[in-house]
């Protein structure tokens, strides 16, 4: 089995806020990844309006005041309690990093929230975070255009954010911490007089996990999903080896773009060489070891080169470990470099289609599956040694994807052909197979 790590925010996050302590701190915080299934439980939720009441005042270095009125600096926590907590009291920290209004001159937007000391019995549910006005009974809009509530699952290894962009979430449970930051901030620090947290059950209408996705879960090593894209930052691995997809920078970025029906996929543009490096390559499987990969793309038009969706390894002879389209589109490879295992399409080609390719490897006999069909079965000798990781683009840093790739995964064993199918089920829902 693997670990999940939360997911949507970029990795190694630190926060390091500019904090008016007493006594100057600087906490750590975890990367983050993503939550396993959606646990159901049932508790009704408790908006917290008592004694844990904020003041934020107009400028950065100004105080916040506690209904008792004691004066506290920015990066000083205050304490709630909501119901999954039971007599353990959160701690809720705003941070003192604002971003410059656009509309006022000297005005700053309200957009960090640290949350600490949060007991392992709030794993499971989801935790709601208000800001509100010193009158009135509606919570104020604090990101996007007029978004008000920010919710964190706290879904087994992870915290991550709900549904919806504007905001992310870095934190594990097993810290008992995290940090939101409203990317899209709205809310001028002026307007927000007290924070609220409430929880919830878990509503698992925006899992995007191996689990709630129904694919295979054993020996995963990597597991990228276009679908869980929060719209900013690197492309997020959901497993604890933290195989992230890092934009390599400028017109080499490939392009998110959005989909309803979880269809998201990355759009690559070969004329622009655009492709992913993926993080901790050290992790994947070599030599003769057992494996299975995974991957859903489909080309946009041919370029007279191949297209790859995952591929790593080095660049010699039975010595990388890829899969994709050949040049004219018609014929799956499995490789391999120069000693692959292959499948061509009895008509046509498969421009303009979504196809997911896989294939296993246990040290003597490679499968090749397409669209969860085992297409082709070979006695073939593979040694793959460690160097290069990319998505969209071959080893020999060429060949590059002119198409979306919306899914890839990645395992530490063979798959069976029952678990192929599995996967293929699991995922041809959202491009209408």
């Amino acid at each position: 089995m693997f670990g999940f790590r939360l997911k949507r925010s970029q990795p190694n996050f630190e926060y390091r806020d500019n904090y008016y302590y007493d006594d100057p701190q600087n906490d750590q915080f975890a990367r983050f990844g993503k939550m396993a299934s959606g646990l159901s439980k049932t508790l009704a939720s408790v908006a917290i309006f008592t004694a844990s009441v904020l003041f934020i005042q107009a400028t950065v270095a100004a105080n916040i005041n506690l209904n008792s009125q004691k004066i506290v600096e920015f990066g000083q926590g205050i304490g709630q309690t909501p119901a999954c907590s039971g007599s353990t009291s959160l701690n809720i920290t705003p941070g003192n990093s604002f971003t410059n209004g656009n509309s006022t001159s000297g005005s700053h937007l309200f957009n960090k929230i640290n949350v600490s000391n949060i007991p392992s019995q709030c794993s499971g549910y989801d935790l709601k975070l208000r800001a509100w006005s010193n009158t009135g009974s509606t919570p104020l809009a604090i990101y996007g255009t007029n978004q008000t509530d920010v919710i964190v699952h706290g879904v087994g290894a992870n915290f991550v954010a709900g549904c919806g962009t504007g905001y992310t979430v870095s934190g594990t449970v097993a810290s008992g911490t995290f940090v939101v930051t409203l990317t899209v901030p709205v809310a001028l620090s002026t307007t927000v007089y007290k924070l609220t947290i409430e929880s919830t059950a878990h509503d698992n209408s925006c899992d995007y996990s191996p689990a709630s996705n129904g694919v295979v879960q054993d020996g995963l090593l990597l597991y990228l999903d276009a679908a869980a894209y929060p719209g900013s930052g690197n492309w997020l691995d959901w497993t604890s080896y933290t195989h992230d997809g890092v934009f390599p920078g400028g017109t080499n970025n490939p392009t998110f773009v959005s989909q309803p029906n979880n269809a998201s996929y990355f759009n690559f543009n070969s004329s622009q060489s655009q492709y992913f490096n993926v993080n901790n390559s050290n992790t994947m499987v070599y030599g003769t070891s057992p494996r299975s990969m995974i991957g859903w793309m489909r080309v946009s038009a041919s370029t007279g080169s191949w297209q790859w969706i995952l591929s790593y390894g080095s660049a010699n002879t039975s010595q990388s470990m890829f899969i994709g389209f050949n040049s004219s589109i018609s014929t799956v490879y499995f490789g391999g470099y120069g000693n692959d295992v292959t499948y061509t399409k009895p008509t046509g080609d498969w421009i303009g289609q979504w196809v997911m390719m896989a294939g296993t490897y246990d040290g003597t006999t490679a499968k090749l599956y397409v669209n969860g069909n085992l297409v082709t079965t070979q006695t073939i000798a593979w040694n793959t040694v460690q160097s290069t990781n990319q998505i969209g683009r071959q080893t020999n840093g060429a060949e590059y994807t002119n198409g979306r790739i919306s899914y890839i995964s990645y395992y530490n064993r063979v798959l069976s052909a029952d678990e192929m199918a599995q996967n293929f089920n699991a995922i041809r829902g959202r491009y209408g197979i």
